[in-house]
């Protein structure tokens, strides 16, 4: 967040990241929990864990 501004940047996480909260398309938040990514960018996985508590 920058002020009232929300920006994002695209970025294959690295192991710092583990942990993280990302931001899906439709709003949702989770952490990040592992990632694979293909050295020239072709494909891609990862694993994201949510968690409600009420």
């Amino acid at each position: 967040m920058r002020g009232d501004r929300i920006e994002r940047e695209d970025l294959w996480p690295e192991e710092g990241d583990l942990g993280r909260l990302v931001i899906l398309p439709g709003g949702e938040v989770g952490g990040l929990q592992h990632w694979w990514n293909a050295e020239d960018g072709s494909e891609w996985r990862w694993r994201v864990e949510f968690y409600n508590h009420r």
